[in-house]
């Protein structure tokens, strides 16, 4: 059985999003940041990273 009791904790943990300055992608670069991770963004359109 897989252990999932710490599924949502990104803690110590480099997640790179794509497309994030916008939408779902920066929905998601929030999201993992607020669970502990470190996030690093791509964003094609500067104005918006």
């Amino acid at each position: 059985m897989i252990d999932t009791s710490n599924a949502n904790d990104f803690t110590n943990r480099v997640v790179l999003v794509t497309g994030a300055g916008q939408g779902i992608g920066r929905v998601f670069a929030k999201g993992f940041a607020r669970a502990g991770a470190r996030v690093a963004i791509v964003e094609l359109n500067e104005a918006k990273a």
